[in-house]
């Protein structure tokens, strides 16, 4: 090749150089003013909001002065929106993401009405899992400290007849489960007047509670109350889902108003989502690793597809001895999931490696990290659990193990969160390293969940001999 041609195949490669350069020097100006513009855009609507207060909502003097105590100074958006319409006495169906305060819409609600009319049973909640019962309980008992509420839980895991009297003592609000409390409404011909005044029925998590497996026990419920006018029906939900829409147009017209908070809502900020690929035999040795060598000391829960996962996990931890754990799940004792589930959120435990039980709802404050050791069903499960990390404007980390099974999902999920999830790099030469005594621990675990099992199935046919010989 000549110099002439050699000279001038330099320029042409400076050029491209240049230029490529040049457009992401272009592209890196665009992200950033980008950007600019949506921090002004939050700042101004953050200042909007803040100039909207309870007062102007018309929350009474009582009910503000116990919301300052707990630093709640202003309304979010759904609160914004919702609770003058509740107020205006309309049935509503709320949506907004997890953690923005839905709860309130309807406790302060209640609270306030009940001020004004004392009697029982005044309002009846409905909730998809126990855990979330107890949570909602102590938002009722903070906010109407005032005006000596009595709640009930209504759930499983106790004596039917100790609920039945309960009920019949005429607490002013009772909180349960659709099991439970179609259970006693069913079996209980004298608790059916006592829901007959009834001033408002909340289904939380509705989403949730619309689905098949809990529709023959709304039925039920739906049944045994009586039918006024008078009577409230709220439905809260982080997601409209198809369920919702068929519940929007099963109402006559203008007899549910339709409060989204979600629009045009943008992914959390805060929240760091990464995938990483593990084979399915490896995952518990990658788990170990992550967390004692990238989130030593923080605080975070694990999300299992089932009990003996959520188990077995839990139980190799313990054997390492290196972790402060719990777990929760539900082929675990109630009592003993309310102590699991109080250590963790007073942090005197900082792992909880838990199912889909406490991925809706439940208020656990400072999760620095999520992991999915099972990727999530669909986007709404996965949504649901990252969002028990990054509340409150803190940062967070989710992280999600994929295996061959989760490429559909995963794909799902990742084009909804628009390429929000980026790879979370690991040395797996280094990963593996304590692969041989972690899998020992993992064969002692798996021995010791075995002897549990034959000794609760010994249990369970000991109890049904001694009943049947009485």
């Amino acid at each position: 090749m000549s110099k002439r041609l050699l000279l001038r195949y330099s320029k042409l490669n400076r050029l491209s150089q240049i230029k490529k350069y040049l457009k992401k020097l272009l592209l890196e100006k665009k992200k950033k003013r980008k950007k600019e513009e949506e921090e002004d855009e939050e700042d101004t609507n953050e200042k909007e909001n803040n100039n909207i207060t309870f007062e102007n909502l018309g929350i009474e003097d009582w009910l503000i002065k116990i919301s300052k105590s707990v630093q709640i100074n202003y309304p979010t958006k759904i609160q914004q929106l919702c609770l003058p319409l509740i107020i205006q006495g309309k049935n509503v169906i709320g949506t907004s993401e997890t953690g923005s305060g839905k709860t309130i819409c309807y406790c302060w609600s209640i609270l306030q009405e009940l001020n004004k009319n004392f009697f029982a049973i005044f309002a009846l909640i409905l909730l998809p899992t126990r855990e979330l019962v107890f949570q909602i309980i102590e938002q009722f008992l903070l906010y109407g400290s005032k005006i000596g509420v009595k709640v009930l839980s209504c759930i499983g895991g106790y004596s039917l007849i100790e609920q039945r009297r309960n009920i019949l003592s005429k607490p002013h609000i009772v909180i349960g489960t659709p099991g439970r409390v179609s259970d006693i409404l069913n079996n209980c011909e004298d608790i059916k007047s006592c829901f007959k005044r009834l001033k408002f029925l909340v289904l939380d998590e509705a989403d949730l509670l619309l689905q098949k497996c809990f529709e023959s026990k709304l039925k039920i419920i739906l049944d045994n109350l009586q039918k006024s006018n008078e009577r409230r029906t709220l439905f809260f939900s982080s997601t409209i889902t198809h369920s919702i829409q068929l519940l929007i147009k099963s109402f006559p017209n203008d007899n549910l108003m339709l409060v989204n908070a979600n629009k045009n809502q943008k992914p959390v900020k805060n929240l760091d989502q990464r995938y990483i690929y593990v084979d399915d035999i490896a995952q518990i040795t990658y788990l170990v690793y992550i967390l004692k060598n990238k989130l030593t000391d923080l605080s975070g829960i694990i999300f299992t597809a089932n009990s003996y996962k959520c188990q077995l996990i839990y139980s190799v931890l313990n054997i390492l001895g290196n972790f402060s754990v719990e777990c929760i799940h539900s082929s675990k004792e109630q009592k003993k999931r309310i102590s699991s589930l109080s250590k963790f959120k007073n942090g005197l435990c900082k792992i909880m490696v838990a199912t889909d039980i406490i991925s809706r709802g439940i208020d656990i404050p400072r999760v620095a990290f999520v992991i999915n050791f099972d990727f999530p069903n669909d986007t709404i499960q996965y949504i649901h659990r990252i969002g028990r990390t990054a509340r409150a404007n803190r940062k967070g980390l989710a992280i999600s193990f994929i295996d061959k099974k989760d490429i559909k999902n995963f794909k799902d999920v990742k084009k909804i969160m628009k390429d929000k999830l980026k790879p979370y790099i690991l040395d797996k030469n280094e990963v593996l390293k304590d692969m041989f005594k972690i899998g020992k621990a993992i064969k002692k675990a798996e021995i010791m969940l075995e002897e549990q099992k034959d000794i609760r199935k010994e249990n369970e046919q000991l109890k049904y001999f001694i009943y049947h010989n009485e």
